[in-house]
This record gives C-alpha cells, structure tokens and sequence, in this order.
C-alpha cells in the first residue's frame, strides 16, 4: 500500500528521485493536476495533445463488456507496443506538474484502465469521481499538507485499482488493518 500510495503522491515509479522530461508531439500525458470540479473546462486538457488523440483512438470501440481480464491485458499491451514504438507515456508530478517517463508496466495499466472505463461508461464516472476526490485532498482541502490527506489520497488509489480488477479483494484490505482474532476473556 505504501508503495502505491509514494508513487501516486510523488510523481515517482521507484525509490530514485524523479527524472523529469519534456513531452513530444507522439508522447502520451497522464494528467494528475486538472481533476477539478470547478475548472471542469480543463479537466480533459491533455487529452486533446496529438499523442493522446491517437492513442485514444486506438483504444476506442475495443473496450468490450464481459471481456475477460486475460484478453483486456493483451489487447493493452499490444496498444502500449505500438505507443512505444512512436512515443512515450509521460506521467505529470502532482508537485510541480512537470513529466515524468512512466515504466512499460504502468503505461499498460492506463491503457487497460481506459479500456475498462470505455467499455462500462459508469466505471469511468466512478474514475472521474474518485479523481474529483483525490484531486481535492491534495490540492483543495485545508488538511492537504496532513498525512492524513496523503493516507486518504493512498486509499482512494487502492480503491480505483479494485474498481479496475487490478488487486484481488483479499490480497489487500481496504482498511489497511490488519485482523485479530478476539481471545476469550477467560
């Protein structure tokens, strides 16, 4: 859980400190910075750069419900192969919003993600939500500079993985406590 919750927060997909990047025409943006329910105009900005237009309509229509989990895994990677043979998938800082070179495997849970969410359109509302919501723990709120956010924020991450069959339900608890069993008192 720590490990999503540091990469999330951070900007950063390893122990090392970031390299930041500067995006081409062909790279595809992951935005952290504009989910906002009051500057709703911008929420979907860099969906427009021409990288992420084309790799959008590579994704568009092949999102199927009831797809298994094996074919929406293969159907990504061979969209991510073909992104990486032209461009890069670029993941913006939350501190800063400069760009940051994503890993293979990250890129390839983005596009399954988009996958998913095209194919069931109230899981992609529940995304959005949960980006309203992890947006304003760490950029509106006034708790925003707490652990507390930054737990919260972690959370919401582990809870839009489940949302996505990314976690099994039993590898980790919502919750992150762990179960005891009660003794008898006697």
């Amino acid at each position: 859980a720590s490990n999503a919750t540091s990469r999330y927060n951070t900007g950063a997909f390893n122990d090392s400190a970031p390299v930041f990047v500067t995006p081409s025409r062909e790279d595809v943006l992951v935005g952290t910075r504009l989910h906002s329910l009051y500057l709703s105009g911008m929420n979907r900005f860099v969906d427009f750069h021409q990288g992420n237009r084309r790799w959008r309509r590579s994704i568009d229509g092949r999102g199927v419900p009831g797809l298994s989990s094996f074919w929406m895994d293969a159907m990504a990677s061979s969209i991510v192969e073909r992104q990486l043979k032209e461009g890069r998938f670029l993941y913006q800082s939350r501190e800063d919003g400069r760009f940051v070179e994503m890993p293979k495997v990250e890129g390839r849970r983005f596009t399954r993600r988009a996958l998913v969410a095209s194919s069931v359109p109230l899981l992609a509302e529940l995304d959005r939500t949960v980006s309203f919501m992890i947006s304003h723990l760490l950029f509106e709120s006034v708790l925003r500079d707490t652990p507390l956010c930054k737990v919260a924020a972690g959370n919401l991450e582990l809870l839009r993985e489940r949302m996505f069959g990314e976690v099994s339900d039993r590898a980790v608890p919502l919750n992150n406590r762990v179960r005891r069993r009660r003794r008898p008192m006697f």
